[in-house]
């Protein structure tokens, strides 16, 4: 019988463990996740009581968790949402601990099951941020209050009964349950905000049986002291920040709608995801509705009702409306606010499906499966339910061209706290990086603040910094605007043009004016197999192959009015024949000539295939200039003086 729970107990495991690690290190992050990663990588100090609570409020323990969890393990994408994937399968366990003590083992089976299929605990598990951890602790410090209070094992009931037929109403349980609580709440506390809330609900809960019972545990009073007692000094540290000139608390969304959508928002985020916004999100968590009606039908009517029942349905309003009044005080509301009832939701309906199980054993297995099949289905069939990626898929783009230039000894400047978190985890490089403006300083005045022997890289995001003539620093006549994808862009502060890539511009190093619109004045080819492709007959390219180039553009005079495409062919020396092309607007489509700025540097980069059935011979690689409109090709002049060309040859070789 012992091995048969223990297995099940693993099964139910492996499918948690499985679910939150499918894609695991493939989504892509968003700018919260970027947040937490830059605050891990800070100093302690500058994590607690040094802290920049205008970058984030959130209590300090996950960001120091993370800090040494990075020192153990690195920062990659799947080393860093393992913290919270860890926290997330711990979940699930402790449900399982949690409906077996406060009911009985069936509870904790359905629990277990619903909880490793969740969609919002799925999410949070895959998450780099507090979430997870919130959801553990928050579970942990109710089950902890509910064993101190007098609940657990075989059950309290609600009403008064002499101590002898139920003892653990009006004695303490031990120290054990004591310091565990005092620990686990202060941990909530040090890690989310909200777990305060947690608080209130449990000292509600307190009231109640103090009411019935006329006495409450001894110990109880002392354990609420001792939490708040600890929690002081970074009720401290936060008083300070909040009093200091200057200060603006951070703002949030709040719900529009009122109560009733308030209410719905929070449901949603509950029981199906946060991003659950879809119709069918809201029809698929009815099940979990029709199971939580079954477990209050029992509580009301049943002749001995549950107190550890009773108990949770005092939870769920009594946190809702302590968030939605904290809103009315201040517009500060996401649905994660309340995702840690999530577990408490699963505990009802586990219980409601399980007291169905009693008398309709079959009923109650077939509601099980609707509510897996729910569950499954919200993630399945609601888009928006994993949040978008922002801007982090750009930001990979960018960085494959980062990775490729900059070195450890580079200093980078990031627009944004998410973007400097952001290359502490895509990037293979390990670059030093700051906030660029930090505490009000200009460009300039952050710009030149490197103090090693590298160069300096801006990363900029939307619209937020422009480099013109009134934001240019006099030791940076350009910058030199290396990748752009979508609103993100990467540039190189920097003279000239041999900081980039001195060997390849030694070499190639050229003056060739488009119609008098754009210039190109450099470039670089690579054969795909990490080596250097130079102007040579003799070179030798196979089949399959890629040639990849990195064109160097500058505007001519005051800039250019029209949206020009370049185009980069496979020739057949012999006749002109272009078997293989890459014809695009440049960076991707993403930045067109007329948003050039006069003097900037462009890095243009192609990719030509060598296709697998290209004949034998010798080819060239052309570089050309052209009005899509018209499909006119920009004349070629060198040296002020027109060719008849209409496209520059950048190397001739052989294919064999």
């Amino acid at each position: 019988m012992r091995v048969g729970l223990h297995l099940a107990v693993g099964i139910v495991l492996l499918l948690a463990f499985a679910l939150r690690l499918y894609a695991f290190g493939e989504k892509g992050m968003w700018w919260d996740e970027g947040i937490s990663i830059y605050f891990a990588t800070l100093p302690i100090p500058q994590i607690t009581w040094e802290r920049d609570f205008a970058l984030s409020l959130h209590p300090p323990l996950y960001y120091v968790l993370l800090s040494y969890w990075i020192k153990i393990a690195g920062s990659s994408v799947f080393a860093l949402r393992f913290l919270s994937f860890v926290f997330g399968v711990l979940t699930v366990a402790v449900i399982y601990q949690v409906g077996r003590s406060l009911f009985n083992r069936n509870v904790a089976w359905i629990a277990a099951i619903l909880l490793a299929v969740a969609p919002a605990d799925v999410y949070y598990s895959q998450e780099i941020r507090m979430y997870s951890l919130t959801i553990l602790l928050g579970l942990l410090s109710m089950f902890l209050a509910a064993r101190l209070l007098g609940s657990g094992d075989k059950g309290a009931q609600l009403e008064p009964q002499d101590d002898k037929s139920n003892p653990k109403l009006s004695t303490f349980g031990g120290w054990m349950p004591f310091l565990s609580y005092i620990l686990v709440t202060v941990l909530g506390l040090y890690t989310y905000y909200y777990v305060a809330f947690v608080m209130v609900a449990q000292n509600i809960w307190a009231l109640i049986i103090w009411y019935r019972k006329r006495r409450l545990p001894r110990l109880w009073l002392a354990a609420q002291i001792a939490v708040v007692f600890l929690y002081i000094p970074w009720l401290y540290v936060v008083a300070l920040r909040m009093i200091a000139p200057g200060y603006e608390l951070f703002g949030g969304n709040i719900v529009p709608g009122g109560v009733l959508e308030f209410a719905k928002v929070s449901w949603l985020a509950i029981s199906a995801g946060e991003e659950s916004r879809a119709p069918l999100a809201l029809v698929l968590t009815l099940p979990f509705m029709l199971a939580i009606i079954s477990a209050f039908v029992y509580v009301t009517r049943g002749k001995k009702r549950r107190a550890e029942l009773f108990m949770l349905f005092i939870y769920l309003p009594t946190y809702i409306i302590l968030v939605y009044a904290f809103t009315l005080w201040r517009p500060l509301f996401y649905p994660r606010m309340v995702i840690f009832l999530s577990p408490l939701i699963i505990l009802i309906a586990s219980f409601g499906v399980g007291s169905v199980m009693r008398r309709h054993y079959l009923l109650a297995f077939s509601s099980l499966l609707v509510l897996l099949a729910a569950g499954a289905a919200v993630p399945a069939l609601d888009y928006d339910f994993q949040k978008m990626d922002y801007t982090s898929e750009g930001f990979r783009q960018v960085l494959d061209s980062f990775d490729r230039l900059v070195d450890e000894k580079d200093l980078v400047l990031a627009t944004y706290v998410w973007q400097a978190g952001y290359v502490a985890a895509y990037s293979q490089v390990k670059p030093d990086v700051r906030l660029l403006g930090e505490k009000g300083t200009s460009i300039c005045e952050t710009s030149g603040s490197n103090d090693t022997d590298g160069r300096e890289w801006i990363i900029l995001y939307d619209d937020k910094v422009q480099f013109n003539d009134e934001v240019a620093c006099p030791s940076f006549p350009y910058p030199l605007l290396i990748d752009q994808y979508s609103d993100t862009r990467l540039y190189l502060m920097g003279n000239t043009l041999r900081e980039l890539n001195s060997k390849a511009l030694a070499e190639d190093q050229i003056e060739i004016n488009y119609g008098n619109e754009v210039k190109m004045i450099g470039y670089d080819i690579d054969i795909g197999r990490g080596e250097d492709l130079v102007p040579a007959e003799d070179l030798v390219i196979h089949r399959g192959e890629t040639l990849k180039t990195a064109l160097y553009f500058r505007t001519v005079g005051d800039g250019v009015d029209e949206n020009y495409t370049i185009f980069v062919h496979l020739a057949d020396v012999s006749d002109g024949r272009v078997l293989s092309q890459d014809d695009h607007q440049p960076l991707e489509n993403s930045y067109p000539t007329s948003k050039w700025p006069d003097g900037e540097v462009v890095v243009d980069r192609s990719s030509v295939l060598i296709p697998e059935d290209i004949p034998d011979g010798k080819y060239q690689l052309e570089v050309g200039v052209y009005d899509v409109g018209t499909n006119q090709r920009l004349p070629v002049y060198r040296h002020g003086t027109r060719s008849e060309a209409d496209k520059v040859i950048l190397s001739t070789f052989e294919i064999r």
